[in-house]
């Protein structure tokens, strides 16, 4: 078979080439710029296109939050809305940090629920007849039935804080 390029370059019997087949110094080099150049601008053009997806990412992500907030505004009047933007007033702002406020002390008040005294007496007492009456404990069931009811009486008060 006959190969111009290898003919030209190559003896025949052994295959090897007689002439370098890299380029000179300053070819390569001025190839290797030329490539580096090109890598460069796509990085560039890459970068900026990165750039604009976040923008674009950025933008659409906070007129979703302002849609967001504007809902959570409620219903209010259109001068209002005109005024202050779309975000609540400070009036409705200050009504909301009072209804947390309540909230934070009915919860409060329900965690101190089981610290009732009667409730604690009651407890005392069935444990104390049952440290008395360790081979009849069904005669303590006075002191349970009144423990019983004094749980009672705190579920009950509990229930009613959670309808407040």
């Amino acid at each position: 078979m006959y190969h111009p390029v290898l003919t030209r370059c190559c003896e025949p019997s052994r295959r090897q080439c007689r002439y370098p087949r890299s380029l000179p110094p300053e070819r390569q080099a001025t190839i290797d710029a030329q490539i580096r150049s090109r890598i460069q601008s796509e990085l560039d053009r890459l970068r900026q296109e990165e750039d604009q997806v976040r923008q674009e990412i950025e933008h659409a992500l906070e007129k979703e939050n302002l849609d967001r907030e504007r809902a959570m505004a409620g219903e209010e009047s259109e001068s209002e809305e005109e005024a202050a933007g779309g975000v609540k007033s400070s009036a409705a702002l200050m009504g909301d940090l009072e209804d947390v406020r309540q909230k934070i002390e009915r919860f409060q008040t329900r965690r101190a629920l089981s610290e009732f005294p009667e409730v604690q007496a009651a407890s005392e007492a069935v444990m104390k007849c049952y440290k008395s009456n360790p081979t009849t404990t069904l005669d303590c069931w006075q002191e349970v039935a009144e423990f019983k009811s004094s749980v009672g009486r705190v579920e009950q008060h509990y229930i009613n804080s959670l309808r407040a």
